[in-house]
């Protein structure tokens, strides 16, 4: 559970430098995206072997509708994943030519949640956590893993007496404890 996001790549080639500006031009070759944040954590959890379902939001946009697409084409059940319509999907756009990262463009409301998607988000914990064997919370600080959902998570794992994993960034460390 935690910070979804969609990872996007442009790739090409630089040939010139634009005469706009001291920067690359890049001729496109190809665009790809993959599965980031927290879902790139169930998504290994299913590559190794294990079931896992995502709680988490999305966006009521293209980019959320590709972000749940893509967890369930690798496995990852998406019962608890939350459609915000005010809250877009978080998507990360690398822009690579020559295997080297020209530029990276964030699309993101990293405000924390509102009350109501905190109480979506905490819903699907109650309601999932019981057949879970773990809980695991990755916390980017894009604003889903607020203090009333890591107390939610935290005692949905102790009530069910499953472990619970944290990979918290510095700002929300101290709200983990217990």
């Amino acid at each position: 559970m935690g910070d979804l996001m969609l990872d996007k790549y442009i790739t090409g080639h630089v040939d010139r430098i634009s005469p706009e500006a001291p920067v690359p031009v890049v001729r496109v070759d190809a665009e790809s995206s993959a599965i980031g944040g927290a879902g790139n954590v169930a998504a290994n959890a299913v590559a190794l072997g294990a079931k896992a379902m995502i709680v988490g939001c999305a966006g009521d946009d293209e980019n959320g509708r590709l972000l749940r697409s893509e967890l369930e084409s690798v496995g990852v059940s998406t019962k608890g994943l939350v459609t915000t319509p005010a809250r877009p999907t978080t998507v990360k756009t690398r822009v690579l030519a020559r295997h080297q990262q020209v530029v990276r463009v964030d699309r993101e409301d990293a405000a924390d949640a509102s009350e109501d998607v905190a109480r979506s988000l905490i819903e699907q914990i109650e309601r999932l956590s019981g057949s879970c064997q773990v809980l695991i919370m990755e916390d980017y600080n894009k604003g889903v893993l607020v203090p009333t959902v890591i107390k939610a998570a935290v005692e949905a794992g102790r009530r069910h007496g499953i472990p619970t994993v944290v990979d918290p960034k510095r700002l929300r460390f101290w709200a983990y404890g217990g």
